[in-house]
């Protein structure tokens, strides 16, 4: 492994070679002092690009790494919120025969007279449960238009009506901490 203390040490020789190829030591001493500053320092850059590459690479492994483990999240946490919405229903699992079956039933509802009567709870418990599915099907990725029409069955000329009635569940179970 490269390290910066090898080319510190070469830069340091180079330099003491160039030092001492300054000193009154000779015609001969001075030669060598200066091929040995000269290989010292052309060893010493060689080395430092060695450790400059060195660096940039662990520089960007990590850089990946941490890519990586973002992308990692991001997968886990649309799978959880797949397999979360496939658990709840927000995904419809029926079979067409199925769902057309529910479809009538749900139209017949809606149009027998008992359903003109707009929702209004009296007990607090079903008001509590009422809250509670409200807020399941909101935090399940359904509109407000959805629960006024076909949870509370307020929709058409009674739309005001039904999303007065939300806001009043929602502040209620608000005000009560459900």
């Amino acid at each position: 492994m490269v390290t910066w203390v090898k080319a510190n040490t070469l830069l340091a020789t180079a330099a003491v070679a160039w030092l001492v190829a300054l000193a009154p030591i000779g015609k001969f001493g001075k030669g060598v002092a200066h091929v040995v500053a000269i290989a010292t320092s052309i060893e010493s850059v060689r080395y430092s690009r060695q450790l400059v590459l060195q660096e940039a690479r662990r520089g960007a492994m990590a850089a990946m790494n941490q890519e990586m483990e973002v992308v990692d999240l991001s997968l886990q946490a649309y799978s959880q919120e797949q397999a979360l919405k496939e658990m709840y229903g927000v995904t419809p699992t029926y079979s067409p025969e199925v769902r057309e079956e529910l479809e009538k039933s749900l139209e017949y509802l809606v149009q027998e007279p008992s359903a003109e009567h707009p929702v209004e709870t009296s007990a607090s418990t079903s008001q509590k449960q009422l809250y509670m599915a409200v807020k399941s099907l909101l935090s399940a990725g359904k509109s407000e238009t959805y629960i006024i029409e076909e949870v509370l069955g307020l929709g058409g000329r009674n739309w005001e009506r039904g999303k007065q009635v939300l806001q009043q569940l929602l502040q209620e179970g608000e005000k009560q901490g459900w």
